[in-house]
């Protein structure tokens, strides 16, 4: 199951972060035709089509806020759209190869 790899990706950054406050993560697991979305806070795990229509639907169920950061999946261009919207709707937004 791909939130496995969002999982492993999340517990990798936090490995490496030190922070003075609790963030919340978005594990987003990129492939060709969807987007397994992870969310720490609520434990939430829900799949999107990887498109415009289902990147902006995700706006809906991620909300924006300055103690999360969404951290997408590096998988061969399949990603370049999702940084690029998170990162014009103003998501702080970090871009990392899976941990296997």
């Amino acid at each position: 199951m791909q939130t496995i790899e969002s999982k492993k990706l999340i517990t990798q950054i936090t490995k490496d972060c030190i922070c003075p406050y609790t963030l919340k993560f978005i594990g987003i697991d990129v492939s060709k035709n969807k987007l397994d979305v992870y969310e720490t806070k609520n434990n939430q795990y829900f799949t999107l089509a990887n498109d415009k229509e289902g990147i902006h639907s995700s706006f809906s169920k991620i909300k924006r806020n300055q103690q999360q950061l969404v951290l997408i999946d590096l998988t061969g261009g399949y990603e370049a759209e999702v940084v690029k919207e998170f990162t014009v709707c103003g998501y702080n937004v970090h871009s990392r190869k899976g941990v296997k």
